[in-house]
Formats: C-alpha cells, sequence, structure tokens
C-alpha cells in the first residue's frame, strides 16, 4: 500500500483528482493528507471525489502549520471541514501528535472516532508503554511514522501489520539550475512489507507545505523512475537551458525541458511507464503548450503516484 504524505494544495490535491478519475476502486493508493489552507472546498471536493472511486485518504484533523498555525484558525478550519463533509463521504480521521499532546489527548481522540483513526507519529515525547499502548489499541488503524521523529526502540514497538513509514527521498536544491545528473530515491517499494503494512514520501516535493514562489530562472521537472539495471525508484531532473530570469520565458524554458522529459520518457518505457500525466506531458510538448507551473507540479505528483501504482500491479 503505498501512502503519500500531502499537505492540501491545489496541486497535490487536483493530482489526486486526476488519479482517482483514471484508478476507480484502487486499492494500491491511501493518501494522508495534512490540511495547511484555511479554505476547506478544494479539499472537500477532492475527498468527494476519492470517495466516491473507492480511494480512501486519511486526514489530519488537528492540522498546525501554514495558514492553520493559531488555534483559532484551527478551530474554524475544523468547523467548516465538518460542515461540508456529509456522511456519504469516506475518509479516515487522523492525529498529528506532538510535543505538548499526550497520551490522554490520543485517547481522547480516538473516543471520538471508535470505528477507527489513525495516529500519526510526530514526535518522540512519549513513553514506549505509551507506544505500546496506542500500538494495540483497537480503535487505531494505522500507526504513521514521519521521518526522523521517533526514535528505534518506539519504532519497534509498532506493529508492521498497522504501521505506515513515511520517508523524506527529495534532496531540495535552492535554485532549479542546481539540480543534476540522476539521484537514487528509494528503495522503499521492495521492503516495507518486511516491517510495515504500507509506505509512503512526500511525492517530489519538500517535507515542507508547498509554497507559491517567484519566477523561476530555469524551469525544472522531476520525474520518478524504476531504474532496470541499478533496482529501486530513481528520480531524474529535467532542467531548461536557459537557467537566468533574464533569459527568454517561462514558457519556452518550460517546452525545453518537458521535450527532454517526453524524449527519456518514450525511450525508456520500462523506467518511467505509461500514464496520463505522461501522456499530458507529451501532448503539450506537440502542442507547444504551456499549461502553467502549477499543472507542471500537479503532473509531477500524478506521475509519481501512478509510478508508484505500476509497480505495485507487475505493469513495470
Amino acid at each position: 500500500m503505498y501512502c503519500p504524505y500531502l499537505y492540501g494544495a491545489q496541486s497535490e490535491l487536483l493530482a489526486l483528482r486526476d488519479y482517482a478519475k483514471n484508478h476507480p476502486n484502487d486499492r494500491v493508493l491511501s493518501p494522508i493528507i495534512e490540511p495547511t489552507k484555511a479554505n476547506v472546498s478544494n479539499l472537500a471536493t477532492c475527498l468527494r471525489q476519492l470517495s466516491s472511486n473507492g480511494i480512501l485518504a486519511s486526514v489530519v484533523l488537528n492540522p498546525g502549520q501554514d495558514e492553520l498555525s493559531s488555534s483559532q484558525a484551527q478551530r474554524t478550519w475544523y468547523q467548516n471541514f465538518s460542515h461540508q463533509l456529509t456522511a456519504f463521504v469516506d475518509y479516515i480521521p487522523a492525529y498529528k501528535t506532538n510535543a505538548a499532546i499526550g497520551y490522554a489527548d490520543i485517547d481522547l481522540f480516538l473516543n471520538a472516532y471508535p470505528a477507527g483513526a489513525v495516529v500519526i507519529h510526530a514526535s518522540s515525547h512519549l513513553s514506549l508503554g505509551n507506544f505500546q499502548s496506542v500500538d494495540q489499541d483497537a480503535r487505531v488503524r494505522w500507526n504513521v511514522v514521519l521521518p526522523g521523529s521517533i526514535n528505534p526502540p518506539q519504532r519497534n514497538t509498532l506493529s508492521a501489520h498497522k504501521t505506515i513509514d513515511i520517508e523524506d527521498r527529495f534532496t531540495v536544491q535552492q535554485r532549479n539550475a542546481d539540480y543534476g545528473a540522476p539521484e537514487f530515491f528509494s528503495n522503499q517499494f521492495h521492503t516495507y512489507q518486511q516491517y510495515a503494512v504500507g509506505y509512503g514520501d512526500y511525492t517530489v516535493l519538500s517535507t515542507l507545505p508547498p509554497s507559491s514562489g517567484g519566477q523561476p530562472g530555469a524551469v525544472a521537472i522531476h520525474l520518478t523512475y524504476k531504474d532496470s539495471q541499478a533496482g529501486g525508484v530513481w528520480i531524474e531532473h529535467f532542467v531548461s537551458a536557459l537557467t537566468q530570469r533574464s533569459q527568454g520565458d517561462v514558457a519556452g524554458k518550460y517546452h525545453d525541458a518537458a521535450t527532454q522529459l517526453v524524449s527519456a520518457a518514450n525511450s525508456r518505457p520500462a523506467e518511467f511507464g505509461n500514464n496520463p500525466a505522461l501522456i499530458s506531458y507529451q501532448q503539450q510538448v506537440a502542442n507547444i503548450h504551456f499549461p502553467g507551473l502549477p499543472t507542471n507540479k500537479r503532473q509531477q505528483i500524478l506521475h509519481h503516484l501512478c509510478l508508484n501504482r505500476q509497480m505495485a500491479t507487475g505493469q513495470i
């Protein structure tokens, strides 16, 4: 089971909707969403589509980052979220720990959702006994462990059949122009079943909530692929030749990077696979069409989701 950890940015939510539309009743993907935006409409729309297509997402109900960092913003968000979703929208409630949250707080949350909830471990402050109690609690559907959040003895108390490990695999560079040769990304797909029920990452994004950013000097497209010789998943960076803001325009730079990508994907289908994101890139190159940088991010995320599905189903 592949469980990407996302922050509810529009590009992420649209990628999930694209995936659900193309893979109804999928049993590979189960995303985890930690909301960071005060407006719940886009998230609610995404959850309705995932639910109607038989894909189950986990949603953090005590978010605290970005636009939801204040207590008042969190309360308002939860009220709006509760009002927009009906009983017909199926999702798993999730609770994220931090240093201020004790075992009693977790127990109180689980009491509110006795049918099953997810506990996201983002802090090591709980005792080993508390970790064991959480793990053995029948109300806990899954334990989700964020990277670097707990120590090895605490992780060892969590049962393999109900634990999901999230890894931070994308190396962020300060500038798009700084991305270079292909890099090893992850071997989780091959190894996770030894110690967990699922695995996850932040797709091709940072562990921090996405920011809008400014106009880039270079345009980059980051695509993962299954390496046919080295094994595991690697990531290739397709960067425009023009890297300064004063050079050319963003549309031209995007066409350059996308052309490189399409050439690589077409020549190595056993590594990149075939999916709606790649088809969109191919059409955009053929039509010399610039869809905008947010759509570029959406397609990169969608490709990564589809790649994990194609590996799980043996298509690549």
